[in-house]
């Protein structure tokens, strides 16, 4: 037989991918004109090996590949046979289902699901985009992702920051809302999931060839390599388990697809280029095949509930949220809380089999769409209360050491060596505490004219009696449900905080201090929301013990009111009250700067907009207090202390901390030190507040002299009225209350009460002018 020709052969072009993922002809230039043309990187794909060796000699090899270095003989087998045979003694749990979901395809799920949220029935999705004010391409501009590192101490002081200004009055000026859901609602113009003028659009009778099959092995396991790397989410997946399934054909190809597809979109941050917000579904940038498949893989699926489909599910759900269309997204999260309903998460006697591993990995899939849901739905003032109500499941661990997915990656020496893993981990499991018990206190918003997540009032399901919550066995106001909710965060941290780093430590409680001094101011909006008893609807028959409140007629929930009255007998004793927390929140934030240990020598690894938030609120506080009492020298000497935190080298990358500075400077100009005698000790608190003696004079020494010619030049002053003190109320305490408050102020003990709040502790900063 004639030997081939070589020259014909050689002669054989290969196309680049961008060629090939075009389908368009390509020159087999490095690079081509093509790619020239469009400017793009021009790349080329490793010949993938002739041929397959047998499955068991695959898994083998990939056995035997691992390092022998430091192992004995013993222990080598020991894993080799944990990974063949013990962790697989069953096939993975792609097969474990619901037999009920087997004949219904669940492309119907989701177009009912897609339908009930957008369809031109639900009111309040057409009213929802008129709420945006200014263009939604501004929000796009307002963050570029060059790393996803921090992305969920991100979430967990933006979801903080958000029901903060839902709910209190004493505003955060540092804090920016960013409506990011409702501009990404305007941008996505779907009108169906499966939307064919879209370019995840398929024809109901057109067959899409799976990328998966032009993938080389080499290739796939690079993408699954850096998937573990860069993304977010990678805590999700068990990596032993994706690369056995991987290596014998048995994993879930709308698992691999979601894998995939958003590894090559966050892959361009490996070469610093940052990730725009929805760019794929805005054209900034293309979406890749293996997210087209997925959506592909999706429609012709059936309603099988597997572990693996869940994790894919969950995993597009958040992509689409914040890089793709969002619309699909609160689709696919509604999805995900299904199939989670079909795992059994909700009721564990009708939970399918599942390891250990596999139920935890249920569970942090679980958490990860619910943490998303809490704050698109606080953003838009939509209170999907049956989904709130429902969530009693167990939280994630709270680190590495207690995953028992990492533990099973280690033993099996798949173990993931980035630095940034165990950060990503801790700030997940701060993200669902706060998402936890933000939900909780967001159940007691009032009710919106228009709810997204239903189209009637009987569409409401009934919480069973065993999940309950037993707030009041009678009426209530939204400010005792809250602070009772308050209480059980209290009680979850001091029985928690033992298994936390100081890095979750603070997050964690610097969120309950907020919410506490926060939620003591709330806005009239929720404050005089009342139950409607003459609607059954809207009492708490229907959740148990949860009432739903709706807003007194004529107050409006957009209504700011930003200015605390202190000349209110009752915002006064409410401000006293806080202040204690404001100079708690204030040490806290000094313990954990005071050791670069408890970030890891790394200020990125800090949660800076909590800290952010925590100074403010701080600093907001301890001036009102200086304002009605400016005898007060430890509050000054503790807004000095906020000064200079606010001039740490930690807050080089939040410009926004300069609100802060901007605001401090201004008060320490009209509000100078107050004079400190040697010999006479400061007024007690409840003096100060009635006497309300108070300097404005620029001219007036602050750098702490206490001689006695500028006492007695204080006095002349005060006495000839150069000096004027700030407006209090002069009247009787009888007759600036009624007389059931005035009962209520003299059983608290006011005096004890003020004279405690008073005396705060340590400051690091001498007396003297800043």
């Amino acid at each position: 037989m004639a030997a081939p020709d070589e020259d014909s052969k050689g002669k054989r072009k290969v196309s680049c991918l961008q060629c090939r993922k075009r389908k368009v002809k390509c020159d087999g230039a490095k690079p081509c004109d093509r790619c020239k043309a469009r400017q793009v990187t021009c790349f080329y794909s490793k010949p993938a090996p002739v041929g397959r060796p047998p499955k068991n000699a695959v898994v083998n090899k990939l056995v035997l590949s691992r390092s022998l270095a430091n192992s004995t003989l013993t222990s080598q087998f020991c894993k080799e046979f944990i990974f063949e045979h013990i962790a697989y003694s069953s096939r993975p749990n792609d097969v474990l289902n619901m037999d009920y979901g087997k004949g219904i395809g669940l492309q119907s799920y989701i177009n009912e699901i897609f339908s009930t949220f957008f369809g031109p029935r639900n009111e309040a999705a057409q009213a929802l985009p008129k709420l945006l004010k200014g263009a939604p391409e501004r929000a796009i501009k307002q963050l570029e992702l060059y790393d996803l590192c921090q992305y969920f101490s991100w979430m967990a002081s933006d979801i903080m920051n958000i029901i903060v200004r839902r709910f209190s009055r004493l505003k955060l000026d540092s804090y920016e809302e960013t409506v990011f859901l409702l501009s990404a609602l305007v941008l996505d113009k779907s009108t169906d999931f499966f939307d064919k003028s879209t370019e995840t659009g398929f024809s109901n009778k057109a067959d899409v060839p799976s990328p998966l099959n032009s993938l080389p092995p080499q290739s796939a396991l690079h993408l699954i390599e850096v998937f573990f790397q860069i993304h977010p989410y990678a805590h999700l997946i068990n990596k032993t388990s994706l690369l056995q399934s991987f290596w014998t054909d048995q994993t879930d190809p709308i698992l691999l697809s979601v894998i995939y597809g958003t590894t090559v979109y966050f892959s361009q941050m490996l070469d610093g280029k940052p990730a725009e917000l929805w760019a794929t579904a805005t054209g900034a940038a293309e979406r890749n095949p293996f997210l087209n498949y997925a959506h592909y893989c999706l429609s012709r699926a059936n309603a099988e509930a597997s572990l693996s489909r869940l994790q894919a599910v969950c995993i597009l759900a958040l992509f689409e949220a914040s890089f793709g269309y969002t619309k699909r997204s609160i689709t696919l999260h509604a999805l995900s809380h299904m199939m989670a309903a079909r795992l059994g998460i909700f009721t564990p006697s009708r939970r399918i089999p599942m390891t250990e591993i596999e139920e935890e990995l249920m569970y942090v899939s679980f958490w990860s769409t619910y943490c998303s849901t809490v704050r698109g739905c606080i953003e838009l003032d939509q209170a999907p209360r049956e989904a709130f109500a429902r969530n009693q499941q167990p939280l994630p661990p709270p680190n590495v050491n207690r995953y028992k997915s990492f533990r099973f990656d280690m033993v099996n020496n798949n173990q993931r060596l980035y630095v940034t893993v165990p950060y990503v981990v801790e700030t997940f499991y701060i993200e669902c505490v706060v998402a936890k018990f933000s939900g909780q206190i967001f159940m007691y918003y009032p009710e919106p004219e228009l709810n997204l997540f239903r189209r009637s009032q009987h569409n409401f399901a009934n919480i069973p009696p065993s999940i309950r919550r037993d707030v009041a066995k009678a009426p209530i106001t939204p400010e005792i449900a809250i602070f009772s909710v308050l209480a059980e965060f209290g009680a979850f941290i001091e029985e928690n905080r033992h298994t936390w780093s100081p890095r979750q430590v603070f997050a964690i409680e610097s969120t309950y201090y907020l919410y506490n001094i926060h939620f003591t101011f709330l806005e009239p909006y929720v404050a005089l929301a009342r139950e409607n008893l003459s609607n059954p609807n809207s009492s708490g028959r229907r959740y148990g013990n949860i009432p739903i409140f709706e807003p007194l007629p004529g107050i409006n929930h957009r209504q700011i009111t930003t200015r605390l009255d202190l000349n209110n007998i009752s915002e006064i004793i409410r401000l006293y009250q806080v202040v204690p927390m404001a100079v708690e929140l204030l040490h806290k934030l000094q313990d954990l700067l005071a050791t670069p240990d408890n970030y890891d020598n790394n200020p990125d690894m800090l949660p800076t907009g909590t800290m952010l938030s925590a100074l403010e609120t701080s600093a907001k506080i301890l001036m009102l207090k200086y304002k009605r009492d400016p005898w007060d020298y430890q509050a000054y000497d503790d807004l000095r202390v906020i000064w200079e935190l606010s001039l740490r080298e930690v807050w080089a990358k939040w410009s926004t901390v300069e609100v802060v500075q901007l605001m401090l400077s201004e008060f320490f100009l009209v509000y100078p030190a107050a004079p400190r005698p040697q010999s006479t000790q400061s007024p007690t608190a409840t003096e100060s507040m009635l006497s309300q003696p108070s300097y404005t004079d620029s001219s007036l020494s602050t750098d702490g002299s206490t001689d006695l010619d500028t006492i007695l030049g204080l006095n002349d002053a005060l006495q000839s009225g150069d000096v004027t003190a700030p407006p209090v109320d002069t009247r009787p305490l009888a007759a600036a209350m009624d007389t059931a408050s005035l009962d209520e102020l003299l059983n608290t003990g006011l005096r004890d009460l003020l004279d405690q709040t008073s005396i705060h502790s340590r400051s690091s900063i001498p007396p003297g002018s800043i």
